[in-house]
């Protein structure tokens, strides 16, 4: 897991047995985000990946496959995943992704106990909000909801949050790309969707997983 740094740069995260979460503004990362790196601050063509981004999972194992298989299709090289796996039911089919995981937990995590121990052979996992920057020099901050970044936002190239399970794709007056790549689980919309996103181009694609069936009805008593 990650332990809270404050720096002025991006240095590679350490496993820490726990995590206190961020306080204070960041400037990246001047206040309490934790941090993580893809190595350089330099960009070069060679460097560019495709990073795929999902969140609230809540359970649904055969939707997050679906997710990762795209994802490994795809070649994604960092896979961001903003919160709420739900349970340590999820983290075993993530050992298949082919790129590098970098998780926060989310509002509705369970027995985030199991989540860590799986969780230690599948990638970087902490308690948002924290930053990651991209070896071609793209900075990303993510949380698992929106108000956690208030004061983290700093020279952020890309904010990823989620929550809502609703997906959005903006762009500031500041050119800051703020993702929300809806729901895995389904459960709530029943509209899967993750977001692949180019470092270079910043080119955030929002891509439906499989349909999922109509959703149970209860007909009113009476």
């Amino acid at each position: 897991m990650l332990r809270n740094t404050v720096c002025d740069h991006y240095a590679v995260a350490t496993p820490f047995a726990s995590v206190p979460r961020c306080a204070g503004k960041v400037s990246f990362c001047g206040g309490g985000c934790h941090s993580g790196s893809d190595h350089s601050n330099t960009s070069d063509k060679a460097d560019q990946m495709k990073i795929g981004i999902l969140a609230d999972i809540h359970d649904n194992v055969d939707n997050l496959r679906h997710a990762i298989s795209l994802f490994n299709a795809l070649k994604c090289e960092l896979i961001l995943l903003a919160g709420d796996f739900v349970s340590p039911l999820v983290v075993p089919s993530m050992r298949k992704l082919t790129g590098r995981v970098v998780a926060c937990f989310g509002d509705n995590d369970g027995n985030q106990r199991g989540i860590i121990g799986g969780m230690k052979i599948v990638g970087t996992l902490g308690y948002g909000p924290f930053c990651h920057q991209t070896k071609d020099g793209l900075k990303i901050v993510m949380a698992h909801q929106l108000n956690e970044l208030r004061d983290c936002l700093g020279d952020a190239n890309v904010v990823v949050f989620a929550h809502t399970h609703r997906p959005s794709i903006v762009e500031d007056k500041h050119g800051r790309l703020f993702i929300n790549p809806g729901e895995v689980g389904g459960w709530m919309f029943r509209r899967p969707t993750v977001v692949v996103l180019d470092s270079q181009t910043r080119q955030a694609e929002l891509i439906d997983l499989p349909a999922m069936s109509p959703g149970v009805i209860i007909p009113e008593p009476g």
